[in-house]
């Protein structure tokens, strides 16, 4: 059957957390007809705040349940989950992230980037994420070079694992335009000023 599912940025926030903590049931086996909408989470704030959302966006009631101390949420969504079978998984079923990505507009880039921190953010109060899947790591850096953003991107190793910390870097910059040059001889005096909040020098 077929599924109208409204890309909202509320959709693009569920689905940035789906990359990050989620899962389309047992990926590895082949014959496995594709239907379960799943992800998981520990902390119960974020798991329900996400939970609802994706009941509110594939209207449908998923089925939450706590196991080894993390919760879990899946539903039946055969639709949603072949579209994100065709985009958001590679030729080996590892998680990937399509190009189309990068030319959302700001709002709904913002709110994937939300979806994503959330599940993968490497610390409350940094703008960034860190993951373990290699390839994953290299698309998002590529994504957010596309859309022109300053980012970091470096390897950690913990427990004898690497993580890549993706970083997305915010610094102030101006474009000065030059007005009119003058001089003493001695001295150089410019007249300046800012183009826009958002130039650079």
């Amino acid at each position: 059957y077929e599924k109208i599912i409204k890309c909202t940025k509320e959709f693009w926030k569920l689905v940035g957390f789906w990359v990050a903590e989620g899962s389309l049931g047992n990926n590895r086996n082949k014959n496995y007809r594709r239907g379960e909408f799943e992800f998981s989470q520990k902390d119960d704030q974020i798991f329900s705040e996400l939970a609802d959302l994706a009941d509110r966006i594939l209207k449908a009631k998923g089925k939450r349940y706590c196991y080894d101390g993390v919760n879990r949420y899946i539903v039946w969504d055969k639709p949603f989950c072949y579209w994100l079978s065709k985009n958001f998984l590679d030729k080996n079923d590892d998680k990937t992230l399509p190009w189309f990505i990068a030319y959302l507009d700001d709002e709904k880039f913002e709110a994937f980037w939300e979806g994503l921190w959330l599940g993968d953010r490497k610390a409350p109060d940094r703008d960034a994420i860190s993951t373990s899947d290699n390839s994953l790591a290299g698309r998002l850096f590529a994504i957010l070079n596309v859309r022109g953003e300053e980012v970091g991107i470096h390897k950690q190793r913990t427990n004898r694992k690497d993580n890549f910390i993706i970083t997305r870097l915010k610094r102030p910059t101006h474009k000065i335009l030059v007005k009119r040059l003058s001089t003493d001889h001695q001295d150089l005096v410019y007249d300046i000023e800012v183009e826009n909040e958002d130039s650079f020098l």
